[in-house]
């Protein structure tokens, strides 16, 4: 996924479980623990060069409540969704704005620096948003 204004982009896509085979099977199995996500993220440096980093910063259970807030967001019933990751390295919200749409993403990069985009949209290219959001992260579900 790419959250895009002129130059400045910020993709990430999930990429596995950060313990992928620590499942409720296991002796040490943790909820909070099992269920963290490793996230690539790709953004342009000061000199406009791609940058990817990966970055287990997302738990399966605040994707869960991201996405039934995306969708109570296009069927009008709030104005705000938001990601409440537990990490601060990652923060992505979706709010309502004249009729239009707001995507924001935010990401702390390695090095410590903030990077922000944000993506104004109608409720159509929202709607897209919210389907291909729920289709990369589908296949990492609560376990």
């Amino acid at each position: 996924m790419i959250i895009k204004n002129g130059d400045a982009y910020l993709g990430f896509s999930p990429v596995d479980y950060e313990f992928p085979r620590l499942t409720k099977e296991h002796r040490e199995y943790d909820e909070v623990i099992s269920n963290w996500i490793n996230v690539r993220f790709e953004y342009p440096d000061n000199r406009h060069k791609k940058r990817t980093e990966m970055c287990a910063c997302i738990l399966t259970f605040e994707i869960e409540s991201f996405i039934f807030s995306l969708k109570q967001l296009v069927s009008g019933q709030i104005i705000q969704a938001q990601l409440d990751a537990i990490e601060p390295y990652f923060n992505l919200s979706a709010y309502a704005y004249n009729k239009m749409y707001v995507i924001h993403a935010k990401y702390q990069t390695d090095e410590d620096i903030l990077y922000e985009v944000e993506q104004i949209v109608g409720k159509e290219q929202l709607t897209d948003f919210l389907i291909q959001f729920e289709e990369e992260f589908s296949s990492f579900p609560v376990r």
